[in-house]
């Protein structure tokens, strides 16, 4: 079945053949795909070396996209850059983080956009 997604680090960096993505084989087994609405947005994206950021028998796959592309504004800051850092020994900023977010997905119909954009 044809529905027109497209594998970002082939069309941005222009890969004929697979990286390796997973320790224990020679061949790509990881993927991000997206829709030509989606593409035109990608501002970078990659892999890292493996264990570069995270010790795994994967590679760290990254994909920047542009949100005022994407959604036609920029995303407000959700809380302060002094509680950026959310740690587990503070459940009160965990709990203040997801209330923030869960009102702005409303606030903002994020859930029927990303729905449309699919179609």
């Amino acid at each position: 079945m044809e529905i027109g997604l497209q594998d970002v680090i082939a069309i941005q960096h222009g890969f004929n053949t697979d990286i390796a993505t997973y320790k224990r084989g020679p061949r790509c087994i990881d993927y991000a795909f997206v829709s030509r609405r989606i593409l035109d947005h990608v501002s970078a994206c990659g892999y890292d070396r493996f264990n570069e950021l995270l010790c795994s028998d994967h590679r760290a796959y990254y994909l920047d996209l542009s949100i005022p592309g994407l959604f036609g504004h920029d995303l407000p800051v959700l809380c302060s850059p002094a509680n950026h850092t959310i740690r587990g020994d503070q459940p009160q900023n965990i709990t203040k983080y997801i209330k923030s977010l869960a009102t702005y997905i409303d606030n903002q119909n994020l859930l029927q956009q990303a729905t449309q954009l699919q179609h």
